[in-house]
């Protein structure tokens, strides 16, 4: 889904009517800084979307990258909860989740919203937003049994937390689960212009990536994207890496 600062209007008197632009109340804000180590050609305005993984649906919050000189700032207010289609399940929670990560696009038409084929370009390399849904309780319990040799329960409160890839490889088992890294919020979340698909990562921890296939690049001629294709089918033909269905699709059709 997008990212989009909009101005809002709130008509104060008696009673306080809200202006056409007033989208409702901020559930959530993430910002940082839009960055790129190569020159990068764009044809319209530089934005950004915030995709939910398990979601077919075209991104909803826009937001502008005013520049498109580096590094530029960005800011992503959230107002809508994520749909029901992305919620899904894990086996170190008690509950359903959401997960999504803030991707930058080429805006070619300039329409202020992301169109299905238009180019992603970017997006982070660390982190991304998790939400917790409303809880009788107010919190998630982890399995503590992932927590190595600690009793102590982790927790996550309902909500959109900013959160690392290395919460992700803790809770599916990799390394070490820690309850302050459950605790740890992202303080701003940096973009960055290139092969953003490589950092997708596996939050139901179920060893394939299918869930991010709405959110791989849209253009079968980027180099960058063809190489990693074809570096990834050789090593990993079984498919468990980032985009391999759309992967399998752009080699059955290429030349």
């Amino acid at each position: 889904m997008s990212a989009r600062v909009l101005p809002f209007f709130l008509l104060m008197g008696c009673g306080g009517l809200a202006g056409a632009d007033w989208r409702g109340e901020r559930l959530f804000s993430i910002s940082g800084d839009v960055l790129s180590l190569e020159p990068v050609d764009l044809s319209g305005n530089l934005r950004v979307a915030l995709f939910w993984a398990w979601n077919e649906d075209q991104p909803v919050e826009q937001s502008v990258v005013v520049e498109t000189s580096f590094p530029a700032h960005y800011q992503l207010d959230v107002y809508a909860w994520p749909p029901e289609e992305a919620m899904f399940t894990a086996p170190w929670s008690n509950v359903e989740l959401a997960i999504g990560v803030p991707l930058l696009y080429d805006d070619a038409d300039d329409d202020g919203r992301y169109d299905p084929g238009e180019a992603l370009v970017g997006g982070p390399q660390e982190s991304g937003v998790l939400y917790v849904p409303p809880l009788d309780d107010g919190e998630v319990v982890i399995d503590e049994q992932l927590v190595d040799g600690r009793s102590e329960e982790a927790t996550l409160t309902s909500g959109f937390h900013a959160v690392t890839n290395d919460l992700q490889s803790a809770l599916c088992g990799e390394v070490a689960l820690q309850p302050e890294l459950v605790r740890q919020e992202v303080p701003r979340t940096d973009l960055y212009v290139g092969p953003f698909w490589i950092h997708f990562t596996d939050w139901n921890c179920d060893q394939v990536l299918t869930e991010w296939t709405d959110a791989c690049p849209t253009d079968p001629g980027d180099p960058l994207f063809v190489e990693f294709c074809l570096e990834q089918a050789q090593l990993l033909p079984d498919g468990s890496y980032p985009c391999a269905d759309v992967c399998a699709e752009l080699m059955d059709t290429a030349p």
